[in-house]
This record gives structure tokens, sequence and C-alpha cells, in this order.
């Protein structure tokens, strides 16, 4: 159709011509609108899942491992970006310290077939199942909680105020909360054991004003710091098994905690005499008070 033709077009087909290219303009202008709207919601998604994966890497900054395992249970695919990213060893060792921790809280909330030991310093009391022996106190200390975390840190100085402990080393640091030790404890009557072990911290003051100390033996399958393993392994001394040796500190002031602690151990002896145990417990919990409370 000519320029001729159009301008000899009835009035209605002009009018139907000029609402169809209004509809169809009012269409585009509709579909441009919405293709900017899904950029702009995009845009907001992709946003907020970065700030989640820093407010992640943020929390393990802070050694706040439950906050971080939080986050990423509630959501999968922040949990499958971190580990892309971080590898197969990261996750092996969040694996290891999520075991590690659960069964610290649970030993530590469990206090069934405990046995007293008389103590006038701390609650005091042990628990023989097989050839494993669980030790725990519970303590007020006038104390300030940078003291005791320092006692704790220094690994190299364990000989002269750990008892029974002849050699301690740290062979590597994965992170500033973060040990990898290697013990050798000297008790009397049996030979020594040595220990290969893994220590992290795990800060909860936000949630309820604690931080957790917690050590486990490393061995073959616990998939982590296997070349150091490797390294450590000798025929010289009996390998002893930590199954958890842990702290819970509450902070009550500046100047005083609330200690939760236990060892739970295998030191790989068929038959542990009691007064064996009473001498070890007597032993390591002197340790606590004459450095602690006194």
């Amino acid at each position: 159709m000519n320029l001729e033709d159009e301008e000899h077009e009835e009035p209605i087909v002009k009018e139907k011509k000029r609402k169809k290219n209004k509809n169809d303009s009012n269409n585009h202008e509709k579909l441009i609108e919405e293709i900017m709207n899904t950029k702009i919601v995009e845009s907001l998604i992709e946003k907020e899942f970065v700030s989640k994966v820093n407010d992640c890497c943020k929390a393990l900054e802070n050694e706040e491992f439950m906050v971080f395992l939080k986050m990423i249970k509630e959501d999968e695919k922040l949990k499958n970006k971190i580990f892309d990213h971080k590898g197969e060893s990261f996750r092996n060792m969040v694996d290891f310290e999520e075991t590690s921790l659960n069964f610290f809280l649970t030993e530590l909330n469990d206090k069934h077939n405990y046995t007293k030991i008389k103590n006038n310093n701390f609650d005091l009391s042990f628990r023989q199942l097989k050839n494993q022996t669980t030790l725990r106190f519970e303590k007020s200390l006038d104390i300030p909680i940078v003291d005791l975390l320092s006692l704790i840190y220094e690994v190299e100085f364990y000989p002269k105020w750990f008892p029974f402990n002849s050699y301690s080393k740290c062979i590597k640091q994965p992170g500033k909360a973060k040990k990898v030790v290697y013990l050798i404890n000297s008790i009397p009557v049996i030979s020594d054991r040595d220990f290969f072990i893994y220590g992290f911290g795990v800060n909860r003051i936000k949630e309820n004003n604690t931080i957790m100390l917690i050590c486990r033996s490393i061995n073959n399958d616990s998939v982590i710091f296997a070349e150091e393993l490797r390294n450590k392994s000798n025929k010289k001394y009996i390998r002893g098994d930590i199954y958890i040796f842990g702290f819970e500190i509450k902070l009550v002031s500046d100047k005083k905690v609330h200690v939760k602690g236990l060892v739970n151990i295998d030191p790989k002896i068929e038959f542990i005499p009691q007064w064996l145990i009473n001498k070890v417990s007597q032993k390591v919990f002197y340790f606590y008070y004459y450095f602690l409370v006194r």
C-alpha cells in the first residue's frame, strides 16, 4: 500500500491501525520492563549470595565454626560454592572438625556411669569403658581468659608444665587457632606413648559467651595431614589414641572463667589398674590447681 492509498483509507481502518501500533509499542515496553525487572532481581539475588559467601568466610576467619556450619547446612548452593573453591582437603578438614566437635559436645553432656574422684579443688570424675578412659572436670577459676588460652596455645612449653609430657612440638599451623601437634608422654611403669593430634578453637562468644578448644588424634582413617602423619610414624613408641580432649571455657568476667573439660583416651593398655587411673588423675588435676587456681 502506497501513501496515496493510505490517505484514502476509511477513518475506522486508520483507527484500528493506530491502536494496533500503540498496542505493539506497549507490548514492547512491557517486554523490556520485564527483562529489566528480571535482571534487577537476578542482580539482587547475586548480591545477596555474594554477601552470604562473605559472611561465611568471615565466620571461618573468626573461628566461629558453628556459625559457619549452620550457614552451609541451610544453603546447599553456598556449601558447594565454598567447598568447590577451597578444595577437597578443606572439605576433609571440615568433616574432621565437625565430627570432633559433635563427639566433644556429646561426651561433655553425657554424665552417666562416671565415678567421682575425691578432690577438694575440682568437680572430678572418670569413666572406664573397655580400654577407653574418660576423665572430666569442672571448675570456676579466677584467671583472665587470655592467660588460660596462652597456657594451652604454647605447645612447645608443655613439657615444663603438663604432667608426664616429655616432648611436644607444633608440626603445622593451618590457621590462627589450629595446630597439628606431636607429643610424647612418659607415664610410670608403662613404656612411652606418642600422640599425633590436631587441635582447633571454636569461638562462641557471640552465641553463649564460650570458647571451645578441641583436640583429637590423627590416624590413617582421618584423611587429613597424611604426609605429616607418615613423617611421624615410627616403631620406637606405642601410638596412643586421643579420641577427644577438650575444654569449654565460659567467660564470666575479665578475670574469671568457668571451665568444663574432658579427655577420652585409649593409651593402648590391655588393662588399666585403678591405682594408675587415680595417679594420673591426681597428677593432671594437680597441674590445673597449681597453675590455674593458685
